[in-house]
């Protein structure tokens, strides 16, 4: 099947409560949600496009991009800033062609799907990670099966809106193929005009911090004490290869983990590997109280070049 991802790749921020005023932060950033869905899809023999929109686009030149890549499904990433725009673009494809399967997914659907899957033009709502409920839904597709079992849905269908039961979180997270990388223009992203790749390979965050989304997301999931996996310092080396190999210009890398290495142990191996292997600069974000002078001894004798130190106000439980 033709899979086609919509990135709407920019922030949306009021000048003020209630102001109608908005200002709009163009993007072209690296998406590791994508890149994932996008080689689980290729591996099943699907092919696999990106509509990376890093402004607002018009009607028109949307529509247009729609019927070059032709889709059999369109999936749509979903921060909460650029759902309003996700809402009209869902309109403007059933525009169209009526029949085209849409698929919602990311934080939003994940944290609000009743609102995602009652939007005009929404045909699933993908509540939790995407690349299982992906994969069993072009299957479906193909074969003409239901989806009323397929885990991690809701499902619009006849006027009504099936919820199906949630899935098990990847885990360990070795069990995932290294990203598309490909899927993306690299040499249009931002970060890529300083020669940084931005990389993510860990899932999830142990804390419950008053502003951040994750505590909502953890409840999503029936195994949430696997919700916070890294993938093993041998299968970082492997990903940060593959990155490599196809982009050599790269001359540091950026994590963006929320932390970078929970584990003493996890550290430690990480750092000879890849002082071995990689030996570029690179930045990262920590817990200051998870900070010890061991893991700061560690990343001291690589080639750190900035190491972010936060202080997280935690939720009362």
């Amino acid at each position: 099947m033709r899979v086609v991802l919509v990135y709407p790749d920019f922030e949306i921020i009021k000048r003020r409560p209630g102001s109608k005023r908005v200002s709009i932060t163009q993007g072209g950033w690296y998406s590791e949600g994508l890149a994932s869905l996008s080689t689980v899809l290729k591996a099943k023999g699907h092919k696999v496009f990106l509509i990376h929109l890093i402004k607002p686009v018009e009607r028109k030149d949307f529509q247009e991009q729609l019927k070059k890549k032709n889709p059999d499904i369109l999936g749509f990433t979903v921060r909460t800033s650029t759902f309003p725009y996700v809402q009209e673009y869902l309109k403007w494809t059933k525009e169209i062609n009526p029949s085209l399967v849409t698929f919602l997914g990311g934080y939003h659907p994940t944290i609000a799907p009743e609102e995602c899957i009652h939007s005009e033009g929404a045909d699933f709502v993908c509540v939790g990670e995407g690349e299982g409920a992906l994969i069993d839904l072009c299957r479906a597709l193909e074969r003409k099966e239901d989806f009323d079992n397929i885990s991690n849905l809701l499902v619009k269908k006849d006027n009504r809106i099936i919820r199906n039961s949630p899935r098990e979180l990847f885990f360990p997270l070795d069990k995932l193929p290294l990203p598309d990388f490909e899927l993306f223009d690299f040499s249009k992203l931002i970060a890529s005009q300083i020669k940084v790749a931005t990389v993510m390979i860990s899932r999830g965050c142990p804390y419950n911090c008053a502003y951040c989304c994750n505590h909502k997301i953890k409840e999503v999931y029936p195994d949430p004490q696997h919700y916070t996996r890294f993938r093993s310092p041998k299968n970082v080396i492997s990903y940060l290869k593959k990155l490599l190999n196809l982009y050599p210009w790269i001359s540091s890398i950026r994590f963006l983990d929320n932390i970078f290495g929970i584990k003493k142990e996890w550290v430690e191996e990480f750092s000879k590997l890849y002082k071995k292997e990689i030996n570029l600069p690179f930045s990262c974000d920590h817990r200051s109280n998870l900070a010890t002078s061991e893991i700061l001894e560690l990343l001291k004798k690589q080639v750190v070049t900035r190491f972010i130190l936060v202080w997280k106000r935690e939720m009362k439980s």
